[in-house]
């Protein structure tokens, strides 16, 4: 079982963008993945996505 970490988008009221940001061998390494993209791709300085974003970690049999 492996996880992805992916990044939803609301932009410009067009419904939702999303991107598969990476995958990862455990929920750990997700979760701090994550906290690196909020930081650094969504440009959030408290550890938040920004409003109209969210990023999240899924659990996936479709990656091996």
């Amino acid at each position: 079982m492996k996880w992805a970490l992916v990044v939803i988008a609301l932009i410009d009221g067009h419904g939702p963008e999303s991107f598969l940001e990476g995958i990862y061998d455990n929920v750990y390494q997700c979760f701090e993945a994550r906290e690196e993209t909020v930081y650094e791709l969504l440009g959030s300085p408290n550890g938040n996505p920004p409003i109209n974003h969210q990023a999240v970690c899924i659990r996936t049999d479709k990656y091996s």
